[in-house]
């Protein structure tokens, strides 16, 4: 019996040290400074190892301009960053993502856009688990609802446990 109630109690400490731990110390809301280039960072905490993956992110959004019978638009096709180019209003244009999980253990993948293009910008999949393993594509969406010129940053946060027995919160946080 006192066994059980041990066990109990250092259950009991170790889920509410985790649940402290995570309300005490969330994700930074917002960047100091967005980033030039692809950006990797490699942080760990008490429970968990979390991978950043810092995308810039550009879009121009214009007016068709019909000339001769042409329309002018700009096409970016740099991969180490994520340039919508030059686009018409009322147009979706779409960047991928490719993701592979290398770890022996499940992961959580988190996407978040951030600046003047965060309300332009979504993402066909986010919030998901990756497997061992497994690879998937995310897209980067443009919705161009509004003229001007737009830049930012999308952020891809992979979190892994630190400890096997964390494996089942994976989902939760």
């Amino acid at each position: 019996m006192k066994v059980k109630t041990v066990v109990g109690i250092c259950l009991v400490l170790i889920l509410g040290s985790f649940f402290f731990y995570l309300f005490l110390f969330p994700l930074p809301k917002y960047p100091r400074t967005f980033v030039k280039n692809v950006t990797f960072e490699h942080e760990k905490s008490l429970f968990f190892i979390l991978n950043s993956i810092r995308y810039p992110v550009y879009g121009n959004v214009t007016k068709f301009k019909v000339e001769n019978q042409t329309v002018s638009i700009g096409v970016a096709t740099e991969t180490t960053l994520l340039n919508f180019g030059r686009v018409p209003l009322n147009f979706t244009v779409r960047k991928v993502i490719n993701l592979k999980n290398y770890e022996n253990v499940p992961v959580k993948v988190k996407l978040r856009s951030f600046g003047n293009i965060k309300d332009f910008i979504s993402f066909d999949k986010n919030n998901f688990i990756l497997q061992p393993n497994e690879e998937t594509k995310v897209y980067v969406i443009f919705n161009t609802t509004r003229i001007g010129n737009y830049v930012g940053e999308v952020d891809v946060m992979i979190k892994k446990p630190r400890y096997s027995f964390l494996l089942p919160m994976i989902e939760v946080v």
